[in-house]
C-alpha cells in the first residue's frame, strides 16, 4: 500500500471516529424532546403522588377534566375570573360578541358574556337576569326596557345572546346583568356597558349624493 493510500486510510478513520463522537454527544432535536417529555412525565407522577399522601389528588384531577372538557370558546365565558381582579358582589367584565362596548356590530343576536363575582366558581351560577335600555337613565330606572330576560336557568354549554325586539341600525344600546347562586343567593346589578349596531340590512347600506 503506498504511502498516499496509507495518509487517505488515516484521515478516513479520523474523521470517521470524530464524527461518531460528535454524534455521541449532541443528541438529535428528537431525542432531546423525547428526553424532556420523559422528564415532564416523571415530575407530574411526583407531584400526583405527593397530592395523593395530602388527599388532593382527587378534588385536582377532577378540575383538570372538568377544564379539558369545556366546550369550545364560542359557546363558554371566558375562563379569566381566576387570573383578573372581578368584583366581590355583581358580575363584571361585561363584553358583547367577546368585545368590551363594541360599535359597528352587524349582528340581530349579539352574545352577552361576563364574569361572575370574584368569591363564585363557575359552577355556582345557576340563573341570569339581562335587562337592555335605549338610554343610560332608562336602564338605571329599570323602566321602559328595550328587553328584560327575566330569571332565565344558565346553560354552561352556550353564551346567552340577546332574544329582544328587532335591533335598529346605528343605535346605541345599553345593558347590565345579576346572577343567582344554586343556593339562591342574588348578585347586585352590573355596572352598565354598551354596544352600538351598524348596518344590518343592505337598504342600511346606502347612502346620498353629497350635492
Amino acid at each position: 500500500m503506498s504511502a498516499v493510500n496509507k495518509s487517505s486510510m488515516a484521515s478516513f478513520v479520523i474523521i470517521s471516529a470524530k464524527f461518531k463522537r460528535d454524534v455521541q454527544m449532541k443528541p438529535s432535536p428528537i431525542d432531546r424532546v423525547f428526553s424532556q417529555l420523559i422528564y415532564l412525565c416523571f415530575g407530574l407522577g411526583i407531584i400526583v403522588f405527593c397530592l395523593a399522601r395530602v388527599g388532593l389528588a382527587e378534588p385536582v384531577l377532577s378540575s383538570i377534566t372538568a377544564t379539558i372538557q369545556i366546550p369550545t370558546a364560542d359557546r363558554i365565558r371566558p375562563l379569566l375570573s381566576k387570573i383578573t381582579k372581578a368584583s366581590s358582589n355583581a358580575p363584571s367584565r361585561l363584553r358583547c360578541q367577546w368585545l368590551r362596548n363594541p360599535i359597528g356590530l352587524q349582528r340581530q343576536h349579539p352574545r352577552l358574556a361576563w364574569l361572575p363575582p370574584q368569591r363564585w366558581s363557575l359552577n355556582h351560577e345557576a340563573y341570569y337576569q339581562i335587562q337592555v335600555a335605549g338610554a343610560p337613565t332608562d336602564l338605571k330606572r329599570g323602566r321602559d326596557l328595550i328587553w328584560n330576560s327575566g330569571k332565565v336557568l344558565e346553560n354552561p354549554d352556550f353564551l346567552p345572546q340577546y332574544e329582544g325586539p328587532a335591533l335598529q341600525p346605528f343605535t346605541h344600546y345599553y345593558w347590565r346583568v345579576r346572577i343567582w347562586s344554586r343556593s339562591g343567593w342574588k348578585s347586585q346589578w352590573s355596572s352598565m356597558a354598551r354596544w352600538m349596531t351598524g348596518p344590518l340590512t343592505a337598504e342600511d347600506w346606502r347612502g346620498h349624493w353629497i350635492s
